[in-house]
């Protein structure tokens, strides 16, 4: 079965993107601080922002599909750390 690994899993785009995709493929979520109960899907805990968490959890996954739903969801943070 086809692998995805889905970045940025507990946002709004990446959870339903993954509940989606869970119906036909092994899905596996990356969260950065949030748990999810029970998505439905794998999940793995990572900060993508160190390069040996994204060697480690492409390791731990092999997955076939990436797929990156990560984003910066506060107006106010982005703008200040551009």
């Amino acid at each position: 079965m086809t692998r995805i690994l889905i970045s940025g899993s507990s946002g709004l785009l990446g959870i339903n993107l993954a509940l989606e995709a869970a119906h036909r493929y092994e899905v596996i979520g990356v969260l950065h601080e949030q748990a999810l109960n029970e998505p439905g899907f794998e999940t793995i805990q990572a900060d993508l922002l160190e390069y040996e968490e994204i060697a480690r959890v492409l390791d731990e996954s092999k997955p076939d599909w990436v797929i990156n739903c990560v984003a910066l969801a506060s107006l106010d943070a982005a703008e200040q750390n551009p």
